[in-house]
């Protein structure tokens, strides 16, 4: 089942994703201001993403594997 937003300009607040069981999050890519990405290691295992609040300019770029 597909959860996602096809509506542009909206505030998400409080949004999990279950990713398939057979994947999990290793790191978050992150700008770094001079048009770089820094990749931030995620220190917990997990397969679940969740966001508090993302902006409609927001996104986020994560690594996955496949275990």
């Amino acid at each position: 089942s597909s959860s996602l937003v096809h509506t542009l300009d909206i505030l998400i607040e409080n949004k999990i994703i279950n990713l398939p069981c057979d994947y999990q999050v290793m790191s978050e890519f992150r700008f770094d201001g001079n048009n770089e990405l820094t990749e931030y290691p995620i220190k917990e295992e997990t397969s679940v993403l969740t966001f508090d609040k993302l902006e409609p300019s927001e996104f986020k770029i994560y690594k996955l594997i496949k275990k």
